[in-house]
């Protein structure tokens, strides 16, 4: 990221010197690291609110924390769905890509080797 379009994106920012190569360092690690923008975003944002003491490790950890238990929540209610599907008549193949969950995964969903 050039200095331009690092300014660009941090607005009215204000970082120091020090904070800005550290900043530096830290988006051509996550330009490298993350295909995603999403993900670029996200990465480039927390980095941001770390350097001026918004938010700390802890605080990413409880995050991610509750991130996971969210996805594991939607995990098992896609589990139950397929379940459901299959039983309706829905065939795994389809069932899987509507849930975009692995095809076996839905077999063992559905006790099948």
């Amino acid at each position: 990221m050039q200095d331009y379009e690092l300014d660009a994106w941090l607005g009215d920012v204000e970082l120091t010197d020090e904070q800005r190569d550290t900043l530096r360092d830290e988006v051509e690690w996550v330009e490298q690291e993350y295909p995603n923008p999403d993900e670029r975003t996200e990465a480039i944002s927390a980095a941001v609110q770390y350097l001026l003491g918004v938010t700390t490790p802890v605080e990413a950890g409880r995050r991610l924390a509750a991130a996971r238990t969210q996805m594991f929540g939607a995990l098992a209610a896609a589990k139950v769905m397929a379940r459901l599907a299959v039983a309706a008549g829905a065939t795994e193949v389809d069932t899987a890509q509507t849930l975009g969950l692995d095809r076996m995964t839905i077999r063992r969903v559905l006790g099948k080797r």
